[in-house]
């Protein structure tokens, strides 16, 4: 007979992250100025929820793409409801599990900082920009040290970045990584069953984007799950806490229902994420990057108008082109009218308050470079 969840409650709370290990990059109360709160709390709840959960780059996701591009439908997920329910995921892993439910809140909260405009069609356009691969994981943790509050970052624990940087892995595997905590592969994890699950349920159900009878493997694979995207998501996340009970370490790959999951993905991947990917998305980056490539504010910067690309927002860039291309329609577009609402537009913008600044443009910021060796 199959085990209960309370059954195997705790069972990997050996293994939990203590709150005594966390560690910040800067001990200076100024960098804190609740340092009251942060004594008395768990060090990870006040990354999560007076850190992260108050940042602009959280703020900047509801504007975001999760899967769907420019919908009006205010019921299709955006990055930041995307990271909202990674975040309830994670918890219940970590509470059924016994792992840090702290750490584990604040690696959801924050590991989708870094997603571009235009979701991974972004990441893949900006890449081309900077002659290698962007990663959106890499860039979380840049926001995190380098970008928020004027340039002095959040100063989130080292154990909450390490999570944010861990939960994504390129071969999109759902293989357990080494030497990282426990709290990082729940992450990972529970970030690839909330899209998953999340993604279908926008595609198939919420906006018949596509239909399901053109996939019937992937029907066939779905209807063992449940009927409905909550009880895909216990299905799965039930499957992970037995496997990883089983196993003594945060997994999920060998069992029935972790192939069930690897076969939807694969299909997910290779027929339908390309079908529905915003068709205008690489034309519509290349010129918002031209145009930034020849803003005077960035001229004299030593931030790249690649990295300013990766801080828009969906909105910012169709604004911006849109304000662009009805000029040009009217026959109002020149020169000198064109750096005028450019100007204006950037002025209104998401990423108004990080162009203005000096302490940010001043930056040398590597890409590749997750700054983490302290």
């Amino acid at each position: 007979m199959k085990k209960s969840l309370k059954d195997i409650q705790n069972c990997l709370v050996s293994k939990k992250t203590p709150d005594e290990a966390a560690r910040r990059r800067c001990n200076d109360p100024a960098m804190d100025q609740d340092l009251e709160i942060i004594e008395l709390g768990s060090p990870y709840g006040v990354d999560a929820y007076t850190k992260i959960l108050n940042s602009k780059a959280i703020r900047r996701l509801y504007s975001k793409t999760q899967v769907i591009s420019t919908s009006a439908n205010a019921h299709i997920r955006t990055r930041a409801t995307h990271t909202f329910e990674v975040t309830a995921t994670n918890s219940l892993i970590a509470r059924t599990l016994g792992l840090n439910e702290g750490l584990c809140i604040a690696m959801a909260m924050g590991h989708d900082l870094g997603h571009t405009p235009f979701g991974h069609q972004g990441e893949k356009i900006i890449g081309k920009f900077i002659g290698r691969e962007f990663k959106h994981q890499v860039m979380s943790v840049i926001i995190c040290q380098h970008i928020e509050r004027s340039g002095r970052g959040l100063n989130l624990t080292w154990q909450t970045l390490e999570g944010i940087l861990n939960h994504s892995r390129s071969n999109k595997t759902l293989e357990p990584g080494k030497n990282v905590s426990q709290e990082s592969n729940a992450v990972m994890c529970a970030d690839k069953i909330s899209y998953i699950c999340s993604d279908f349920n926008d595609i198939f159900v919420r906006t018949n984007l596509l239909y399901l009878d053109d996939f019937p493997e992937l029907k066939r694979l779905i209807n063992q799950c449940g009927a409905n995207q909550r009880a895909r998501m216990l299905f799965f996340v039930r499957a992970l806490c037995y496997e990883s009970a089983e196993k003594g370490s945060v997994e999920f790959k060998d069992s029935s229902e972790a192939k069930i999951f690897e076969e939807i993905k694969k299909i997910m991947y290779a027929s339908v994420y390309p079908v529905v990917n915003y068709v205008e998305a690489e034309q519509t980056l290349i010129r918002v990057y031209e145009i930034l490539n020849e803003y005077e504010s960035l001229k004299s910067s030593t931030i790249s108008p690649a990295m300013i690309l990766a801080l828009m927002t969906d909105a910012d860039i169709v604004n911006l082109i849109n304000r662009l291309d009805a000029e040009l329609t009217c026959g109002f577009l020149n020169a000198r009218r064109k750096t005028a609402i450019v100007k204006e537009i950037l002025n209104r913008s998401s990423v108004s308050d990080i162009l203005k600044n000096a302490r940010i443009m001043g930056k040398q910021i590597d890409f590749a470079n997750p700054d983490m060796d302290w």
